[in-house]
């Protein structure tokens, strides 16, 4: 026992050495794993082997401290992805923001062999999957090409609207690259090495080989690593001669990952590809026992034989039974593992899941394989692929029209908010007892769990009261350093994609929600819709800067589908028909209705308040008076500071200058860590005066694909010069800043398809 005692003591202590070094996350996530390492050390101590799959009280362990893990740690109430590819002004500036912003953010150039170009084993992999892509984009319409893509390798370029049809109807996973993906390219190599005689190792290292370039082609996420190694060892093991189990398979992946790279934990990815994984392979089983007893009853002649350990009938009823049994208990098996997840995450869960997904994944299923193939053969015959992708572009809008139709279905998802993680822990208690007491009686069944407690009474008692007793200051250590350290929740302020226009979502660390802007009805509709979805189940206001369409033409679908407590308007005179109509919407839904000035204070949560610094009197006779008395409000949390700006242009912003000065607060009330740039970056976006009160550490410039030339190259060197790290939604996908009140956290989400353009 002393060794694993030794190793847990060295995790502990590099754990509060790297946590002071590095950040704190590594302590809570370095803790959790020498917990974990230490339960499954003692499991393994009498000789128990990865690979066996009789050895219950291991099986019951893994899964119990993969469980505790995850619980807490904190998993659900941290995000670590620290300045995920920052750049420098201007696309593609090769620049890379790396560490945990304090204070000043450091941009320093990536170094040469970090990334995975050239003539790298990485770099052939990449350029062979953007030919691919190129292939596919070459011989599909936009849409089909973009749908394949995220089917293929999770690529993000599907359009929000049909994202949205598969999120309501349970299938988004389909684009974004997992062990479904794996699987699917697991089936196609083992397919190809059988149809030309390959077996054994050879026919192993082929597929394995391919399984790993498509892990690197995902792009390493950890939903596709975790099944990529369960994939690996289990096919290696079966090479041996060796049983396999699936809990163990995941313990491992689970242990692999984390000791590669601790802050997976906290990764939303790596939580549920692991408790959907957990999922399926704690309930399967039982649902699919229950299924096929519930088949045994369809009317038809009863025939010979058994479906995993069930009777079956024969006739139209039992035929079709059995066919949905397996596909709708492995759905419901995922759902059950990551009910609590997507309750906390996500604020709602699809019903018509169970539905959509044994249709949709076969459909995908057989696209990937088409699109594999055909994009392979393109390589060498052009002609070959424009057949492939003529089915496949059947497939695909086949796809397309079921995701549709399915997600108009009423109550094809509700919402199911869940903030509470004793909760979700009382959860994962009671479930698994739930689908013991209704699976049918069987030879498995019988005993297992008096089975179960004897080996838990055999593990115990060969112990002696010394090794019980560091066991037990083990694990309540590592639960003091869990709780002790686990970060309270922070500010988040997400600034949506949503092409050439506005929009952005502010939550406090209280749960209150505030909206700035829409976004536009045209561009990228329903962006601001989805990202409300997945965060928030209420509103508790919404800001309007100023009545031009790209920052309110989406605010109606906002205010018929969702509760909003209050809106806070610059109250200008507009004739526009798109604000006319949502004055009355808001008329007629008798939303609380505020116009708002120069010291006008929102205070939505502790420590958190919005001040509108302008406009005061209102201007006239500028360039654009619109723009020019759009609202500016600064949002504090404690240390950190966030301008939005709205449209306000050089004459506004000279405005603005000069009142704080009359003010004799100039720096002090314009200073900022985080400025939403004006305007989308246009010429008359950024004075030279104002952007030096501000001296903001980073920058975001909402924007899209548009013919008007935003951003301005003038405003990204002026940023540049003046040390901004600048982001933009055109080249990042929606931006989300996090902070705790002193140091920020900023994290991009996607990549945004070219194929998007402003009217």
């Amino acid at each position: 026992m002393r060794a694993p005692l030794l190793l847990v003591a060295t995790a502990f202590a590099l754990g509060i050495f790297l946590g002071e070094t590095l950040r704190p996350g590594f302590v809570i996530s370095i803790g959790g794993l020498a917990c974990t390492s230490f339960i499954l050390a003692v499991c393994l101590h009498r000789g128990s082997r990865v690979f066996d799959d009789h050895y219950e009280t291991c099986d019951l362990m893994m899964v119990v401290a993969l469980i505790t893990l995850v619980i807490l740690s904190g998993a659900l109430r941290r995000e670590v992805q620290v300045c995920s590819h920052a750049r420098a002004p201007g696309r593609g500036a090769g620049r890379t923001a790396a560490g945990y912003a304090t204070g000043d953010l450091v941009v320093a150039p990536t170094p040469p062999g970090s990334r995975a170009t050239g003539f790298t084993p990485g770099g052939i992999v990449l350029r062979l999957k953007g030919t691919i892509l190129d292939i596919h984009r070459a011989t599909l319409s936009p849409r089909h090409a973009a749908l394949l893509a995220g089917f293929l390798f999770g690529e993000k370029d599907t359009d929000e609207e049909l994202k949205e049809d598969f999120r309501l109807c349970g299938v988004v996973h389909l684009l974004s690259a997992s062990g479904l993906h794996v699987g699917f390219v697991a089936m196609l190599l083992s397919g190809l090495t059988t149809a030309i005689g390959l077996t054994g190792y050879i026919s192993a290292a082929i597929t394995i080989a391919g399984v790993l370039i498509y892990v690197v082609m995902a792009g390493m996420r950890a939903p596709v690593m975790r099944a990529g190694i369960m994939f690996t060892a289990a096919r290696l093991a079966r090479c041996m001669g060796r049983d396999v189990d699936g809990r163990n398979l995941l313990g491992l992946a689970g242990l692999a990952l984390l000791a590669w790279d601790p802050s997976l934990l906290f990764d939303t990815g790596f939580q549920l590809s692991f408790m959907a994984t957990l999922g399926i392979l704690e309930f399967t089983p039982r649902l699919l026992a229950l299924g096929n007893a519930l088949v045994d009853m369809l009317p038809g002649k009863r025939v010979e034989g058994t479906v995993r350990g069930a009777g079956v009938r024969s006739g139209p009823p039992g035929v079709i039974g059995r066919w949905l049994v397996e596909p709708v208990a492995v759905t419901m098996a995922a759902q059950a593992g990551v009910l609590p997840l997507l309750a906390y995450h996500f604020n709602e869960v699809s019903l018509i899941g169970i539905v959509a997904n044994p249709i949709m994944v076969p459909l995908a299923e057989v696209s990937v394989i088409i699109g594999f193939i055909s994009g392979l053969a393109g390589l060498a015959l052009p002609v070959a692929t424009e057949v492939f992708n003529a089915a496949n572009a059947v497939i695909l809008e086949a796809i397309i029209i079921g995701a549709r139709v399915l997600s108009r279905i009423p109550f094809a998802s509700v919402a199911l908010p869940c903030q509470n993680l004793a909760a979700m822990a009382l959860y994962y208690c009671i479930a698994p007892l739930i689908f013991y007491f209704l699976t049918p009686p069987g030879p498995w069944k019988a005993g297992r769990l008096k089975r179960i407690a004897r080996k838990l009474g055999e593990w115990w008692q060969w112990h002696d009261p010394g090794d019980k007793i560091i066991i037990g200051v083990a694990l309540a250590t590592a639960f003091i350093i869990l709780l002790a350290l686990k970060p309270g929740a922070p500010l988040k302020v997400t600034f949506i994609a949503v092409g050439q226009g506005d929009a952005a979502l502010i939550r406090t660390p209280g749960g209150r929600a505030i909206l700035l802007d829409g976004g536009s009805s045209y561009g990228r509709r329903g962006a601001v819709m989805a990202t409300l979805r997945r965060r928030v189940r209420r509103l508790d206001a919404i800001i309007i800067s100023h009545p031009h369409e790209d920052h309110i033409g989406g605010l109606k679908d906002v205010i018929i589908k969702m509760k909003v407590g209050g809106i806070i308007d610059v109250g200008l005179e507009h004739p526009s028909p798109v604000y006319e109509k949502l004055l009355g919407l808001i008329r007629e839904r008798s939303i609380p209705y505020l116009i708002a000035r120069r010291g006008f204070t929102l205070r939505p949560d502790r420590h958190v308040t919005l001040d509108v610094l302008h406009p005061g009197p209102l201007l006239a006779g500028t360039r654009d008076d619109i723009n020019n008395n759009s609202l500016v409000v600064r949002l504090s949390y404690r240390n950190v500071r966030f301008l939005f700006t709205g449209d306000i242009e050089i004459e506004g912003q000279r405005e603005l200058v000069a009142e704080c000065k009359e003010g004799g607060v100039e720096a002090e009330a314009l200073r900022s860590t985080v400025l939403k740039v004006p305007h989308h970056g246009s010429r008359y976006s950024l004075d030279r005066l104002f952007l030096g009160c501000v001296d903001p550490k980073v920058a975001v410039i909402s924007v899209g694909r548009n013919r008007f030339g935003h951003p301005d190259a003038r405003v990204l060197e002026r940023l540049a010069s003046g040390g901004s790290v600048v982001y933009r939604t055109d080249e990042s996908g929606s931006i989300t800043v996090v902070t705790d009140g002193q140091d920020i956290r900023v994290m991009e989400t996607r990549r945004l398809s070219s194929g998007e353009f402003a009217r």
